[in-house]
């Protein structure tokens, strides 16, 4: 009940924003849901600080040994106007208790030559380079599913990589692109004097969740609230561009359909084998659709990366490559299920089952007295009582004792 009067409470506070500020349409983040995200009232003291956001920018806003900066050479980050530097990264545009919807956003340092009517530069939200977006959820531990509305942790997996080279071929607008100001959610906004910047006019922050580091799996995304400030060189010939710094402790946030692993460190399958069963690629002459978990146990070793199943019990093999249903089957010396495709191998007699290929292979035979003395020793080679075979209490003693393998 309480979840629901929070979301219900999201949506009026971003109708009200929407509504009534047109001209600077933010959605505002609930207090209630701040603290949930690392954001706390002192965060909104981080004014004026260095770029400091690692490598969470992507394409061509990270320069060639991938360091996001704010202020370039020659203004080689610029955005829609030459004198206007942008950086692209995923910051949240819709939150909830659960998780959060990020989209690729260039986040640009405007100036006042653009009429904006306030001393100083500012900061606008962009598209990508023709008007690109990309979107996806992230979902806080526990929770899945669409919106990350499912508490159970969903019975969906998301099997999109995301990881920082998956958006290397994005480019900041130089151009006219679509203004994305009005579907950012903020934690706050301030507007910050000379003196405190060490620049003439105001200097506009806005605080903001964002994605500031990637996991090995790529099955998710570290994030954490961050600090975007208007910076500015100049004054009647003003350039201007966005500065970044994180302003609270990350949190590890995973696609729906996956957990923390317990180092807290990466991603891992709520359920690996459903996460196997929607992602992967079946091999041939193994159905999807005839899978059944009751009595199947998926294989993922195949040499081809496909997907096979087998019988659970290992007693059991399938009839025939047509039926998956399992049955008994001649595990042992005599038969067993075969490697490749699970069908039951029963040998004949004078036969012995190998499991490594499936193939029945003709035995070798052995005499009464290869059995008692070992293979082409018989009593006139005078051995001793304690060597013969018959005296052995180990089976693997026995082996060797017949094959002369020691």
């Amino acid at each position: 009940m309480l979840h629901n009067k929070i979301k219900e409470f999201v949506k009026i506070v971003c109708f009200l924003c929407i509504t009534f500020m047109q001209s600077e349409a933010y959605c505002w983040i609930a207090d209630s849901l701040k603290a949930g995200y690392n954001y706390t009232s002192s965060s909104s003291n981080n004014h004026c600080k260095s770029q400091n956001i690692g490598d969470a920018c992507v394409g061509n806003s990270a320069t060639s040994n991938g360091v996001c900066v704010g202020w370039t050479s020659n203004m080689s980050n610029r955005g829609t106007y030459s004198d206007e530097g942008a950086t692209l990264l995923f910051i949240a545009q819709k939150i909830t208790a659960n998780g959060a919807k990020f989209c690729l956003t260039q986040v640009q340092g405007a100036n006042k030559n653009k009429n904006k009517g306030v001393d100083g530069p500012w900061l606008t939200y962009y598209a990508a380079s023709g008007n690109q977006t990309k979107c996806f959820w992230l979902c806080k531990p526990g929770y899945g599913g669409a919106e990350c509305g499912d508490a159970a942790g969903g019975s969906v997996c998301n099997s999109e990589i995301i990881e920082r080279s998956s958006f290397d071929d994005y480019r900041i607008a130089t151009s006219h692109t679509m203004n994305v100001e009005s579907t950012d959610w903020m934690f706050g906004r301030w507007q910050n004097g000379s003196t405190e910047c060490n620049a003439h006019g105001q200097n506009e922050h806005e605080a903001f969740l964002a994605i500031s580091g990637w996991i090995q799996s790529g099955h998710g995304a570290k994030v954490a609230p961050m600090m975007a400030w208007a910076d500015r060189n100049g004054w009647s010939d003003m350039d201007s561009t966005a500065i970044i710094h994180t302003i609270g402790d990350s949190l590890l946030m995973c696609s729906p359909g996956y957990k923390p692993n317990p180092s807290n460190t990466d991603c891992e399958p709520v359920n690996a084998t459903m996460c196997q069963l929607q992602n992967g690629t079946f091999c041939d002459g193994f159905s999807r659709d005839k899978y059944n978990e009751a009595i199947h146990t998926i294989d993922s070793t195949s040499p081809d990366s496909c997907l096979r199943y087998f019988c659970k019990d290992s007693n059991q093999a399938f009839p025939s490559s047509g039926d998956v249903s399992c049955v008994d089957c001649a595990v042992g010396v005599r038969g067993g299920p075969h490697p490749s495709n699970g069908v039951c191998v029963k040998c004949d007699l004078g036969q012995y089952f190998d499991s490594a290929t499936g193939q029945c292979k003709t035995a070798q035979g052995y005499s009464r007295t290869d059995l008692q003395y070992g293979k082409d020793l018989t009593k006139g080679n005078n051995i001793a009582i304690s060597d013969q075979c018959w005296t052995k209490t180990s089976p693997d003693e026995y082996k060797d004792c017949v094959l002369r393998t020691k």
